[in-house]
């Protein structure tokens, strides 16, 4: 080979140097799937809150990952942080945040236990709390009916009428009636106004009469 031809040999191999890519950080994908470098949920960034509307102050509370399956827990009887974090899974610093988050709201309370000459602290549901207890049941029932392909993981059962499993229901105060879709008129509130998430919903609401 000509010294010529070396030259030019030397000159096509180094255009032909390939560039290898910068690896795409693990967080990138993390955070493409709603995780931060934890592996837990990214944190909520619209506050449902400051909205009018009760769906969507309810659902700033009790609407974030992991926490209804908390709630089911509390009401089964898991109580302390190690049993909530053995069934679930969960991260320790993602379930403390929940459970504050809860707290705060007032839907559950730190009660002291004695674990071996040491304090600890369990969670149970305060009266609020228990007032979503139909909520769990009427989402397990709704989960059984739409979303189960198999038998349902736990049955709800009224220990003041027999051993039946019980579906929830929703009566009107004031007649007994279940209700329905079809059924229901819904009104505006006092508390209705325009803003984010109640933009133009409040005009097709009924007016009271």
């Amino acid at each position: 080979m000509t010294c010529a031809s070396l030259c030019l040999f030397d000159t096509l191999s180094c255009s032909m140097q390939v560039t290898r890519p910068e690896p795409i950080p693990l967080t990138c994908f993390m955070q493409e799937r709603g995780e931060n470098s934890y592996g837990g949920p990214m944190p909520q960034r619209t506050d449902f809150s400051a909205m009018a509307c009760s769906i969507a102050r309810s659902w700033d509370v009790i609407g974030e990952p992991w926490t209804p399956l908390i709630l089911r827990d509390l009401v089964v009887g898991l109580h302390r942080f190690d049993q909530l974090t053995t069934d679930l899974g969960i991260a320790p610093n993602v379930l403390t945040t929940r459970l504050e988050t809860l707290q705060s709201a007032g839907v559950i309370e730190r009660r002291p236990y004695s674990d071996g000459g040491r304090t600890r602290h369990d969670y149970h549901l305060t009266d609020m709390g228990m007032d979503l207890v139909p909520v769990v049941v009427a989402l397990t029932n709704w989960g059984d009916r739409w979303l189960s392909a198999e038998t349902p993981p736990a049955v709800f059962r009224h220990l003041g009428c027999g051993d039946a499993p019980i579906t929830a229901t929703v009566s009107c105060s004031s007649c007994g009636q279940s209700l329905t879709a079809e059924g229901l008129e819904v009104q505006r509130g006092p508390g209705s106004r325009r803003g984010p998430g109640t933009q133009i919903i409040g005009d097709a609401l009924h007016q009271p009469s």
